[in-house]
């Protein structure tokens, strides 16, 4: 099996009536900041499908926005187990460097969808590398001027993928009106366009 070629393993663990027992009794949650939101962390040791060995689950739970109540913990809580042989990180260690796969997948979930590598468009492997490099520029090129964007209008943010952007702030109606011997632009929307010039 997998576990005796590695010694070091990060996996999502799904939620059992077991663990979920063992979590509801755990009273001390500390309180960690990763990335930009406080979460409560602990860690669980559990044996799981009534084997012989014991792993590490490191539990973490963050309060549900919408305040609505989960029927399987009675709490306002989403709760995301790790199950890991890693005993030496902290709590906060094992997330972070669960949540760093999370980070890269993204970043190839948007250039699949966004910026053309899910079909590359030549035969041959050295123009599609010229291509996907390209590409890779453009994705930063663009992420720089969301940033510069969203600090001079509040319809921007930075977390909007390419087409949300062409949509919220790119496509806009409007009509050349020549009044007074000038050609001005009419933008018929009630966003802040002026702002950026």
């Amino acid at each position: 099996m997998w576990w005796k070629n590695s010694k070091l393993f990060y996996i999502r663990a799904q939620r059992c009536v077991e663990l979920s027992c063992q979590i509801r009794a755990v009273k001390n949650w500390k309180t960690v900041r990763i990335g930009l939101f406080d979460i409560e962390v602990c860690s669980v040791k559990y044996t799981p499908f009534k084997g012989d060995k014991t792993y590490r689950y490191v539990v973490s739970r963050e309060r549900n926005k919408t305040g609505q109540t989960d029927t399987e913990y009675q709490d306002n809580f989403i709760y995301r187990a790790i199950l890991t042989t890693d005993t030496d990180s902290s709590d906060q260690e094992v997330i972070e460097y669960y949540n760093q796969r999370g980070a890269a997948e993204k970043i190839f979930d948007e250039m699949n969808n966004d910026f053309g590598w899910k079909k590359l468009p030549f035969s041959f492997l050295e123009q599609n590398t010229v291509f996907m490099m390209v590409m890779a520029m453009c994705r930063n090129f663009f992420l720089h001027l969301l940033t510069v964007f969203s600090e001079k209008v509040s319809f921007v943010k930075t977390t909007y993928r390419l087409k949300k952007f062409i949509f919220r702030f790119v496509v806009v109606p409007f009509k050349w009106i020549y009044h007074s011997r000038q050609n001005i632009l009419k933008l018929y929307t009630k966003k802040e366009y002026p702002l950026l010039i």
